[in-house]
């Protein structure tokens, strides 16, 4: 992808996280940060390093091997990591919570 399309698609998700977070506060009267202090960031701290590692790997063999496949199937594998970890984390955030 061009360098000014990224910067757009980051833009973009930017707008998203800041709509997320409004639709939280306006649902639910509150948004809880994923990075909050107590075991849920136990969760929450392993799960962005495995998204970070699978993004650089990401990122070398899309940029420097020129095998943008690999990317989407690393694309894919993050989602998973993302939304089983964030299951993971609503799990721990309510034990938590003494629910």
């Amino acid at each position: 992808m061009p360098l000014t399309l990224r910067f757009v698609l980051l833009a973009l998700i930017f707008v998203a996280i800041a709509l997320v977070v409004q639709s939280d506060r306006r649902r639910l009267g509150v948004f809880v940060n994923g990075y909050r202090r107590g075991k849920t960031r136990l969760v929450a701290l392993p799960m962005l390093a495995l998204i970070l590692l699978l993004y650089a790997a990401s990122c070398y063999s899309a940029l420097d091997r020129g095998q943008p496949m690999i990317s989407l199937a690393l694309a894919a594998a993050s989602f998973v990591i993302g939304y089983i970890g964030s299951m993971i984390w609503q799990r721990v955030f309510v034990r938590e919570l003494g629910a």
